[in-house]
């Protein structure tokens, strides 16, 4: 599996912001703007890592990607970025995230969790 990445937020502008950061890392990006957009895509593609938020906007909020995820790819490393992690850190871990970043998230912290895959 290649560098490739999905990158679920439903903020366009974060959204973005991460996307092209990724680009420019030499990630191939694929986004979603909510739940169930993620969780189509996951159905139909692998990615070597997933970024998603909790809050979605939706009716599939970031703990079903979370889920799906590692149903379909328990390979994937899976990345937690919220506002509101610390509140829920445990529980996402056991849900299969690999790692957890609070909103904002220092973008060399996640370059360097990047480099480790």
């Amino acid at each position: 599996m290649s560098k490739t990445v999905l990158v679920v937020e439903d903020e366009e502008s974060v959204r973005n912001l991460t996307a092209n950061f990724l680009t420019s890392l030499g990630w191939s990006v694929t986004t979603a703007s909510s739940g169930e957009e993620a969780i189509a895509i996951l159905k139909k593609k692998l990615f070597k890592v997933m970024l998603t938020d909790l809050d979605l906007g939706g009716l599939k909020t970031g703990f079903d990607v979370l889920a799906e995820a590692g149903k379909r790819s328990p390979q994937t490393m899976s990345v937690v970025i919220s506002g509101r992690v610390d509140i829920f850190e445990d529980d996402l871990k056991l849900m299969g995230a690999s790692h957890v970043l609070s909103k904002p998230f220092n973008a060399d912290r996640l370059k360097q969790l990047l480099d480790t895959v």
